[in-house]
């Protein structure tokens, strides 16, 4: 699904109004149609939860379409013998026609409209109502403005410390659209009810967090225009079944899916190797081979799975020189990083491989640690296969040389200039992860885990991906850089959104806190067979 910014929205709103002829007030209808119907789901789905006897229905106001977009939503509930109430955040205005005209209609239609003049009011209010309420905030929407007064933010916080269930209509009021910013306080809601499309607020910085569950209403805008054009997109078990094009061949042979080689561990850390091999070989790589240092060489054989043939890297400039340039060429895909360390070693090994290499290289962990976006892009940048970097929010700013904060306020924003700079596609590893490519193609992958807050388990996605890798460049390297970059891409999507699969299934399974890395490579068959079931609908 593709994910809009305000200025996207805006323009499918007027092409809706000026060319397709459909009004605002029809679409402000239907919101509050679809709206009221899925309250009513809502409730009706949770009986134990929700005693509808006594339920009382909060909704707060603001001035503008959101405000329009609530008061629809609140008068189409009284269709169903509810006689919800409507607080106005602004009593005083000014109000634009159309919030007027609902407001107007609401009370006709028997909907309780009061102004709310301070926070206390309401508190005082909740205190009335007891525990079976459920707030819908239709204060501010992707209306934001930023800095809000100290009357919004204490009215937030007594929405937050009191409500038991909250609903946003299209974003929670406080959460900037376009960034997921909040500045100051910001209501943190159960579910946000995204007008059309989702927004970027709603996955990305603190809007991830204060947004709860995203639903999406259809309201009547065109299809062809909610579809039309974009670059960002979700990756959600809908879309991820146009990333799985590779094919088993139950006649195959194991040189038909590749071999991966894996290069990375020191004293101490081979276990990243180790754990990264093995979710190569798992992803249904043909062969994999994992190489290390010489001086962790002996540590890395007590630790590496018999199914998984290994190698030495040499600790001499002109020796891993002459091993990249002359002994890799058997290799599909190589992965660099997972465990390496950050000597100068290091730094020489991923140049030598970048220039040397003839085939897709995955860079993760102290790979990318050993280099500098400014210096190193043209290494990357030149490279005639993909390049694929798979960093966290700390490497990443690091890599370009920017505070972390900075990052996690713009990830969306920096992710862009490194693509684009780069050649590249970089995962940006988070609770929302981020993926882009240098085809113009950005997803967002939603599905925070604080079980895959784990050691190892970005070495594990970093070898997915390699093996993946490897099924796409098994049998030619021939073809056009696009051509490379298009199959790099679905395998690194396919990648991130299994990994994340394999890791919901582990912490369901061993529990987000106890669950491993290893855990996460445990459940990938299931995830693969989830997938396959999928594909199948």
């Amino acid at each position: 699904m593709r994910v809009v910014t305000i200025k996207e929205m805006k323009e499918i709103e007027t092409k809706t109004f000026n060319e397709y002829g459909l009004s605002e007030d029809f679409i402000i209808e239907n919101v509050g149609i679809a709206g009221a119907h899925f309250l009513m789901d809502l409730i009706k789905q949770e009986p134990t939860h929700f005693d509808l006897q006594t339920l009382e229905f909060i909704f707060l106001i603001g001035r503008g379409n959101n405000g329009s977009d609530g008061l629809s939503m609140a008068r189409h509930l009284t269709s169903f013998g509810l006689r919800p109430r409507a607080f106005l955040i602004f009593p005083d205005g000014p109000f634009s026609p159309e919030i007027r005209r609902q407001i107007d209609l609401a009370k006709k239609f028997g909907v309780k409209v009061t102004s709310l003049l301070e926070g206390e009011q309401l508190s005082s209010y909740f205190a009335i109502t007891a525990a079976n309420h459920i707030v819908v905030d239709a204060i501010f929407g992707t209306g934001t403005r930023f800095p809000l007064g100290e009357r919004m933010r204490e009215l937030f916080d007594v929405v937050n410390e009191h409500s038991r269930f909250t609903v946003s209509v299209d974003i929670c009021s406080g959460v900037h659209a376009d960034t997921g910013d909040i500045a100051g306080g910001a209501i943190r809601g159960n579910i946000s009810l995204a007008i059309g499309l989702p927004k970027p607020g709603h996955y990305l910085s603190d809007g991830g967090r204060f947004s709860g569950d995203t639903r999406i209403l259809t309201v009547g805008f065109p299809e062809q225009e909610l579809e039309r054009n974009g670059d960002l997109h979700t990756l959600d078990e809908q879309s991820v079944k146009k990333y799985c094009t590779v094919k088993r061949n139950v006649f195959a042979h194991k040189n038909a899916f590749g071999h991966t080689i894996l290069i990375g561990g020191s004293f101490g850390l081979t276990g990243a190797l180790s754990m990264g091999s093995l979710a190569a070989l798992s992803s249904g790589a043909g062969l994999v081979t994992a190489a290390t240092w010489s001086s962790a060489y002996p540590e890395l054989l007590t630790r590496l799975s018999p199914t998984i043939m290994s190698a030495v890297i040499p600790e001499t400039e002109s020796e891993v020189k002459n091993t990249i340039e002359n002994d890799l060429s058997r290799f599909s895909v190589a992965v660099c990083g997972s465990g390496m360390g950050r000597s100068e070693l290091t730094r020489v090994t991923v140049l030598n491989l970048l220039s040397a290499f003839k085939g897709p290289v995955v860079l993760d962990a102290d790979a990318i640690n050993a280099l500098n976006f400014k210096e190193d892009m043209g290494h990357i940048r030149e490279r005639s296969f993909p390049t694929i970097l798979t960093p966290h929010i700390g490497e990443l700013a690091r890599f370009i040389g920017i505070e972390t904060k900075d990052l996690l306020q713009r990830p969306l924003e920096y992710l862009r200039e490194v693509v684009n700079n780069l050649g590249a596609i970089v995962v940006l590893k988070d609770a929302c992860t981020l993926i882009g490519g240098p085809n113009g193609q950005f997803l967002i992958h939603y599905r925070p885990n604080d079980g895959m807050a784990k050691g190892g388990s970005g070495d594990v996605l970093a070898g997915l991906i390699g093996g993946l890798l490897s099924q796409e460049f098994a049998t030619t390297k021939k073809g056009e850089f696009r051509e490379h970059l298009q199959k790099a891409f679905r395998a690194t999507a396919l990648g991130v959104y299994l990994h994340a699969e394999a890791g919901n299934l582990a912490a369901k399974k061993y529990g987000p806190r106890s669950m491993t890395a290893l855990n996460i490579i445990d459940c990938f068959p299931a995830a693969f067979t989830l997938l396959e079931e999928a594909e199948e609908k």
